[in-house]
Order: structure tokens, then C-alpha cells, then sequence
């Protein structure tokens, strides 16, 4: 019997499974809860047995490291079990250069841009950064945003504003934060 527990970083593709080449379907290769159970009658001496399928990395482990373990069992030729064998595989995992997309805008009050237009002192100029991860099914952990403000400009209290779940911020002291829900 062969055992293959896919880690919590990975999603199998469903039909993509092959025995000897061949493409079996998910119920005949068992593939339930992330988990591949599948058994050969019988292996003969020097036999080799290939079992292919596709997966998807849905988010970046925190070691950045995806280790999968599959395990082989069966018995011998008078029915008696053998020792359990294993082996393990490690990918380094890392996040796109491309999965994190910044983007920042400046406004006037009336909320039109600003970008690469003259102010006057007294002014107030309103920016967003616009954070985006483009990789599809997946998660980026950790994201920090540094901003440094212009000379010449100073950030006003209660102004900082953030339209997202699951979020941590470090706040300058002597900074309010406002929080709104976006849909």
C-alpha cells in the first residue's frame, strides 16, 4: 500500500494522477483529504511501479520549506507484513518576485490626483498605498509597509485609515487610527 499525505501548503489537482504513464481516476488511485492511499497486487523482483500527480502550492510555508512524505507498505511472500519504508522530499518555497504588487496614490481633498502636480503650504494631500497579492489561491504572510513622509510634509493625527481584515500595523507614537470595513 502506498500512503502519500499532502502538507497543508499544498492542493492537489484533481484527475491529474498516472500510474505507469497512464491516467487513473481519483477514485481508483483513492485520493481523499489531501491523502493518496493506493495498492498494487503484487511487485515483482525489480519491479518499478511510477506514480505521477500535480499539486498546487496554495501558500508559502513559514520555514520556507514544503517537505511531503510518502510511505510504502505490503508483505512478503508468506503473508507476513513488512516494515513500514519512507521517504521524504523537501522544496525550498519562496514567494513570487511578482505576488506582491504596491502601488501608491496621492489626492487632493476633492480626491484628484495629485501625482507629479504642484502644492502650496496649507495644502492637504491624501495618499493610499494599494497593496495586491496576484498569486491566485494563495496567501502572503508577514507583509510590512514602510512610508517614509516628505520633507516638507507632516503627517496629521486620526488620518490613517486601513479597509482590510487580518492586518497589523505599527503605529507612530502619538498616531490615532481610524478602521473601516471594505466589502
Amino acid at each position: 500500500m502506498i500512503k502519500d499525505k499532502l502538507p497543508e501548503e499544498l492542493q492537489y489537482i484533481a484527475d491529474s494522477t498516472k500510474i505507469d504513464g497512464k491516467s487513473v481516476s481519483d477514485q481508483t488511485a483513492v485520493w481523499q483529504d489531501q491523502e493518496l492511499t493506493t495498492e498494487f497486487p503484487e511487485l515483482q523482483a525489480g519491479e518499478k511501479r511510477v506514480i505521477t500527480f500535480q499539486v498546487k502550492v496554495t501558500k508559502k510555508p513559514v520555514n520556507n520549506k514544503i517537505r511531503n512524505q510518502a510511505q510504502a507498505t505490503g508483505e512478503d511472500a508468506e503473508g507476513k507484513e513488512t516494515p513500514p519504508v519512507k521517504t521524504e522530499t523537501e522544496i525550498p518555497a519562496s514567494n513570487s518576485p511578482d505576488g506582491i504588487r504596491i502601488e501608491k496614490q496621492v489626492a487632493d481633498e476633492a480626491g484628484k490626483d495629485m501625482d507629479k502636480k504642484e502644492v502650496q503650504t496649507g495644502d492637504k494631500v491624501y495618499y493610499s498605498i494599494l497593496v495586491t497579492n496576484q498569486i491566485a489561491d494563495s496567501v502572503q504572510q508577514h507583509i510590512r509597509i514602510n512610508d517614509m513622509i516628505p520633507k516638507g510634509l507632516r503627517a496629521e493625527p486620526e488620518t490613517l485609515t486601513v479597509t482590510q481584515e487580518k492586518k497589523l500595523l505599527i503605529i507612530p507614537e502619538g498616531f490615532k487610527m481610524a478602521t473601516s470595513q471594505s466589502t
